[in-house]
């Protein structure tokens, strides 16, 4: 597999698209690593979802705010991504389920 390389604030990180990724045991569309700088996105996914979840692992990298904790950093990251690109955004939440999603943030995060 071939890794990409991309800039982001002046530090390169490698970009992956694979098979599927899985976080805790629940399966997901993305995720950064940013002590590894590597961004992984599901590649099965379609051209607008993986756009919008670049995006918002791009948006995790560069985000300073603190508020919120986990759930913060998400909220932010959905939202102001999805400003920027509605379409992905819904596509994202509603191609996959989107109960299923809310559930898997929970079961990493909220009840780890």
């Amino acid at each position: 597999m071939k890794a990409k390389q991309i800039k982001i604030d002046g530090k390169t990180y490698k970009l992956l698209y694979l098979n599927s990724i899985k976080h805790k045991g629940c399966s997901i569309s993305g995720l950064v690593d940013t002590k590894k700088r590597i961004i992984k996105i599901n590649k099965s996914r379609s051209p607008s979802v993986k756009r919008y979840v670049l995006a918002h692992e791009i948006y995790h990298v560069k985000d300073k705010g603190k508020w919120g904790g986990t759930l913060g950093a998400e909220t932010r990251a959905t939202f102001y991504c999805g400003l920027r690109d509605p379409i992905g955004m819904f596509k994202t939440a509603f191609t996959g389920n989107i109960f299923k999603g809310i559930k898997n943030f929970f079961k990493i995060y909220i009840f780890k």
